[in-house]
C-alpha cells in the first residue's frame, strides 16, 4: 500500500469491523493483531508476510499509510502493543521467539527499529504487554509455557531481560495483561485452561 492509499467504508476495501467508536474503519487483513498509540493518533496492524502496517486516521472511517509503511518484523507476527506514552512498538514475532521493538515518531508516526531489536524470549512468544509506567515489558511464551520479563529503557527502547527472567507459567501462555496500577501481572494459559 502506498503512503497516500486509504481505508475507509467506500474504498472497496473487506468489511469493517463494526463498533461505536468514530474510528471503526479497521479492517481483517489476515492479521494477527492490532495496536493503536496515545490518544488513537497512529493504528498499526500485522499481516502474515512479516510486516507491521501503520495508518493515520485522517477523518471518520478513513485512514491513510504512514510514510514508509509497511515495516518489517521478525517471523510470523502475532501481537503488537504500543507503550503508554506512544514513543515504542512493540511486536511478538511467534515463528522467530523474538521482540521487535520499534521507537515511533509522535508527529509522522514513522517507526524505526531499535538498536537490538529483536530481542530473543522464551519459544514461541505469542503475546507482548507494557506496565502502566512504561518501565517494563512482558511477552508470553506459549512454546515453554514461560513469561519473559524486560526493563525498557524510555529513551532507547532497548530491552535487558530482568534477572530470573523467563519465568515459568502454566501449560502454553498465551496472553498477558498488567493491572492498571502495574501492581500485577496476569497470563492466560491456553494448554492448561488457567490464570
Amino acid at each position: 500500500m502506498n503512503p497516500s492509499s486509504t481505508i475507509g467504508g467506500t474504498s472497496g476495501a473487506p468489511k469493517p469491523h463494526l463498533d461505536s467508536s468514530p474510528y471503526s474503519g479497521l479492517y481483517q487483513t489476515g492479521a494477527g493483531g492490532v495496536g493503536m498509540s496515545l490518544n488513537a493518533q497512529d493504528y498499526f496492524e500485522l499481516n502474515p508476510l512479516n510486516l507491521l502496517l501503520g495508518f493515520k486516521p485522517v477523518q471518520p472511517f478513513t485512514l491513510v499509510s504512514i510514510a514508509g509503511s509497511p515495516f518489517t518484523t521478525g517471523s510470523n507476527p502475532f501481537f503488537v502493543a504500543v507503550s503508554p506514552d506512544g514513543a515504542h512498538v512493540f511486536v511478538a514475532n511467534y515463528g522467530g521467539s523474538t521482540l521487535s521493538v520499534f521507537a515511533r515518531n509522535a508527529v509522522t508516526g514513522f517507526l524505526t527499529e531499535v538498536v537490538g531489536s529483536p530481542f530473543l524470549t522464551g519459544a514461541n512468544v505469542h503475546s507482548v504487554a507494557v506496565s502502566p509506567d512504561g518501565a517494563h515489558v512482558f511477552a508470553a511464551n506459549y512454546g515453554d509455557s514461560t513469561l519473559s520479563v524486560f526493563a525498557l529503557n524510555a529513551v532507547t527502547g532497548f530491552l535487558t531481560q530482568v534477572v530470573g527472567s523467563p519465568f515459568p507459567t502454566g501449560g502454553g501462555a498465551f496472553f498477558v495483561a498488567v493491572s492498571p496500577d502495574g501492581a500485577h501481572v496476569f497470563v492466560a494459559n491456553y494448554g492448561g485452561s488457567t490464570l
